[in-house]
């Protein structure tokens, strides 16, 4: 006969797999969130990607809502980590500045979706009067990607020596 777990083991072992589980509905919710919007958005189709039920979404999340807003804080904290690994490498403070700035760019570039989600979060809490300056159209996204790589070239051209242009 098997002697029965401890409930502080069960409590223990619980949290582990209940934040997996939560991490797992958010890693989901945000990409929904960000390709059909909020309104567009069915927990029902996020439940039957995650195959479970509906049911177990809001045991974790008590409304639509707390959803969404822990996708887009889920974004925000990639986006924290993203910058500050880049900013760690110096202690220059101006260089801090510089890979802070890249680093927050390079970060949108390779995921698009986030930005739309971030746009959405702020539609929702704040109204759409103060997204016109976060949207930004498929042409200025490639701008920005161009003038990124532009600042790459001329970095690396043997012109730039020390940081100035000789």
């Amino acid at each position: 006969m098997n002697a029965p777990v401890p409930r502080e083991s069960e409590a223990i072992a619980r949290p582990s797999t209940a934040s997996r589980r939560r991490e797992q509905i958010v890693e989901k919710a945000v990409r929904l969130f960000a390709e059909h919007g909020y309104a567009g958005t069915d927990t029902q189709l996020l439940a039957d990607q995650l195959k479970v039920g509906k049911g177990t979404l809001y045991r974790y999340f008590s409304s639509k809502e707390e959803l969404f807003l822990a996708a887009t804080d889920y974004v925000m904290r990639k986006l924290s980590e993203h910058v500050l690994s880049y900013v760690e490498e110096t202690c220059d403070p101006f260089q801090q500045i510089e890979r802070g700035v890249r680093a927050y760019l390079v970060f949108f570039a390779e995921h698009p979706e986030f930005v739309e989600l971030l746009i959405q979060e702020a539609r929702l809490v704040q109204g759409p009067a103060t997204t016109d300056l976060l949207s930004a159209s498929g042409a200025e996204r490639r701008a920005l990607a161009g003038t990124l790589s532009l600042a790459d070239r001329r970095r690396s051209s043997p012109r730039h020596v020390g940081g100035a242009d000789q």
